[in-house]
């Protein structure tokens, strides 16, 4: 039985009038004119069905940043419905699965569902979430399956390059599929996977969208690059779960990756000052909480607070008193923590910074 997201389960019914949950960047795209980009040039277009593989304006622009073929992308309602395209075309009763831990969202059901055999692949706690391959590789070797999720969401871990090589060259020398999930990867610069994934696409897989790092999570278009084999599967599979992604969100995508480095560093310049503020802050209360690591490349980070504290019942309370809202852990199978999100306005963030450092002086002094 599919159990719903203890993610969507948080969010239902709360409308916080300071919102620092989120893992993406947030109304960023607003503080630069869509009307001046052109949106809406050639609007009738959006009253008919579109290719089921995508416009072939956005797959251009999606295979120029990959630096792959065309018929290496497939447009998707967003990464939610890629990855589960992506899982369904490579994932049968005899695959055997590692996903990684923490992982914004539960995948077992799913691979249970499918028949998969299933087995997690945990980031090392004690050294900040860090990515070590040697244990990676180790639970690769009982697999022939892995989802990675770099930018890591929740922690904000990343991967070197020389850990994207390591994993690839590991996966090709013995055939092994890797799904990299890279949604929340803000990166003015192409990151590992869009400079070098066209040279490994017979064991690498790529999915992302316009939701994290871009921000515009409402229009719901993502992609998945790949070989061509899994694109023509994947393609059939959509065909018969939403046929096609919209016209005119394809068209908003499109615009705003072809100003892809003007919005990216945009996004990146609103991280730091709410980095900035939240060290400034964490000056006043980091006798009570730790901040896991400062991430580089990713607009959200995982605190840790006491022990003795229950994380779903601090975030409530945070909620019910400051009117702010963050993520606690258990949203991800992890105790102890909260996320924070770091891609709203740096006004608000501020002040929602302000409000949670009078909240624990005040209950927990």
């Amino acid at each position: 039985m599919f159990k719903r997201s203890r993610l969507e389960e948080w969010y239902e019914g709360k409308y916080p009038e300071y919102d620092v949950s989120e893992c993406g960047m947030v109304n960023t795209i607003s503080s630069w004119s869509l009307h001046e980009i052109s949106i809406l040039k050639g609007i009738d277009d959006i009253f008919f069905y579109s290719n089921s593989e995508g416009e072939n304006y956005l797959i251009d622009m999606i295979s120029t940043i990959y630096a792959c073929k065309k018929e290496n992308v497939l447009v998707t309602n967003g990464a939610s419905e890629a990855l589960f395209i992506v899982l369904l075309a490579l994932c049968d009763d005899k695959s055997k699965v590692i996903c990684q831990f923490p992982y914004y969202n539960d995948l077992q059901p799913l691979l249970k569902k499918i028949g998969c055999s299933i087995s997690r692949f945990e980031l090392d706690q004690n050294s900040q979430f860090s990515f070590i391959f040697e244990r990676f590789k180790n639970s690769l070797e009982c697999a022939n399956i892995a989802i990675l999720n770099f930018p890591n969401n929740p922690t904000g871990s990343e991967l070197k390059d020389g850990d994207y090589a390591n994993i690839i060259s590991y996966s090709e020398k013995f055939h092994k599929h890797i799904i990299f999930d890279e949604v929340t990867a803000l990166s003015e610069n192409k990151t590992y996977i869009e400079k070098n994934i066209h040279y490994h696409l017979d064991n690498c897989v790529c999915i992302n969208s316009m939701s994290k790092a871009y921000g515009v999570p409402g229009i719901r278009v993502g992609w998945i690059v790949a070989n061509e084999q899994i694109i023509r599967e994947c393609q059939a599979i959509k065909e018969l779960i939403s046929v096609c992604t919209p016209p005119l969100l394809q068209k908003i995508a499109f615009e705003i990756l072809k100003h892809r480095d003007i919005v990216i560093r945009n996004n990146q310049g609103i991280v730091l000052q709410n980095i900035n503020s939240l060290l400034q802050h964490h000056d006043c209360f980091n006798s009570f909480f730790t901040i896991n690591r400062i991430p580089e490349n990713c607009s959200c980070c995982l605190v840790k607070i006491p022990n003795a504290i229950d994380d779903y019942d601090f975030c409530s309370k945070v909620y019910d008193t400051c009117n702010i809202l963050i993520t606690p852990g258990k949203c991800f199978d992890l105790n102890g923590y909260f996320r924070l999100g770091l891609g709203i306005n740096p006004n608000s963030f501020d002040i929602a910074m302000s409000r949670l450092n009078t909240f624990i002086r005040h209950y927990f002094n």
